[in-house]
């Protein structure tokens, strides 16, 4: 089997380079969220803003109780929220009062660990980014390193407590996972093939294991698991002439107008997807409107392709590697499921980003100028697209449900031509 990582604290290169950049974040995680604090940290806080009248009074009008039903140790309250949904504790330069004035060992453990994610995985923990958060997306999608894993520091952690494990009970699925998702990274890892054609070894790969390899799998040899990991080669993959299937452009043209409707959705979102498809002159995903965005992307795609084919190949790898790096594929009932989840979501990004208004093709190359483009917008779609679909525990839940009943064997091949 494939050697398993060996270090107690695994990060990837780009989570060393990120550093809160405050009021200077083109939208700060202080506005729309209201946050969920611990009881540790909540208790704290009292201790320290009892010292006069108004810091007391501050104190009583800054959290909303959670009915004591449903509280826990991490979930004892939430943080008020003023008019124009900002952080009670957010000042008018956009700093947080909490660090300022008692410390940053006072924060919430969500505001103090936010945009990190620590989870256990085996005997190990391993700290990855959320891509929520613009400037964790900038390091992760742009540095061609972004995704090397190294050992980290544990001093530079001031929080350490995992937000995720391992289940414990014993399934092959779980007791091989390390093993797999070394196969699989090492195949996205080699950067010198085509992002598509890692992609369509990795459903190869997903489609060898699918006899025996699944989520309460009871028959089970390593043998057939050792075959298909040595046996799985990248050869090339020739995407199709001609605009992507109009029956997959309705699909992620729907997902994009039910989740920018919703309720629950980010304001940055909806009026991202209102932005791209007023633009493209989509009100649907009708059969009519999707041939024509995808006559439109299509179109797209090549144009930005034609000189920045690497650059882009480079966004979507550090995406897909960041992915099955943090979306453990155990969550998912097969391995084609979750790679399924992982096309639907880039099949959107894609999206958004070659049909955003600030991609419509100048009338003369700038390629120096082309690049900072699509670095910014990238970045901007895929911060806006994770906030919305990331960040509802309960929609997500929804999406990932949906998805898993979808006809992968079917999907999966169209979505690669994405």
């Amino acid at each position: 089997m494939p050697e398993a990582p060996s270090s107690q604290l695994l990060a990837p290169h780009y989570l060393t380079q990120f550093q809160c950049i405050g009021p200077d974040c083109e939208e700060t995680c202080c506005i729309g969220w209201q946050i969920q604090v611990d009881q540790a940290h909540f208790v704290a806080l009292e201790k320290v803003m009892s010292r006069s009248a108004e810091e007391r009074e501050l104190f009583r009008h800054a959290y909303v109780p959670v009915p004591e039903a449903e509280r826990t140790r991490d979930v004892h309250a939430k943080i008020q929220l003023q008019p124009g949904r900002a952080c009670i504790f957010l000042d008018e330069e956009r700093l947080c009062t909490i660090q300022r004035n008692y410390g940053e060992e006072l924060l919430s453990n969500v505001c103090a660990t936010y945009p990190r994610l620590v989870v256990r995985a085996n005997d190990r923990l391993e700290v990855s980014g959320k891509m929520s958060c613009p400037e964790m997306a900038r390091r992760c999608l742009l540095d061609p390193r972004a995704m090397e894993l190294v050992d980290l520091d544990p001093a530079k952690l001031q929080r350490t407590q995992p937000q995720a494990r391992q289940p414990a009970l014993f399934d092959f699925y779980v007791h091989y996972f390390d093993d797999v998702r070394v196969a699989l990274l090492r195949i996205l890892n080699q950067d010198q093939h085509p992002l598509d054609a890692r992609l369509f070894a990795l459903a190869r790969f997903a489609e060898q294991c699918a006899p025996f390899f699944f989520r309460g799998t009871q028959r089970f040899e390593e043998r057939l698991l050792v075959g298909v990991i040595d046996e799985t080669h990248i050869v090339p993959f020739a995407r199709r002439d001609g605009a992507v299937s109009s029956a997959v452009m309705r699909l992620v043209l729907q997902l994009l107008f039910d989740r920018s409707a919703s309720p629950t959705t980010s304001s940055s979102l909806r009026h991202l997807v209102n932005d791209v498809f007023c633009a493209c002159g989509v009100e649907s995903a009708g059969e009519t409107e999707a041939v024509r965005m995808g006559e439109l992307f299509e179109r797209r795609r090549r144009w930005w392709e034609a000189e920045h084919a690497a650059r882009i190949d480079g966004y979507f790898s550090n995406y897909a590697r960041n992915y099955w790096l943090t979306n453990w594929y155990t969550t998912s009932p097969t391995l084609a499921a979750h790679l399924l989840k992982l096309l639907v979501r880039q099949a959107a990004l894609r999206l958004l980003l070659f049909c955003h208004p600030a991609l419509a093709p100048p009338t003369e190359r700038d390629i120096a100028i082309e690049q900072k483009t699509l670095d910014a917008v990238v970045v901007e779609v895929v911060y806006k697209f994770t906030r919305a679909f990331e960040h509802f525990e309960e929609f997500l839940k929804q999406l990932n449900q949906s998805i898993e009943t979808w006809d992968a064997a079917k999907l999966i091949p169209e979505l690669l031509h994405f």
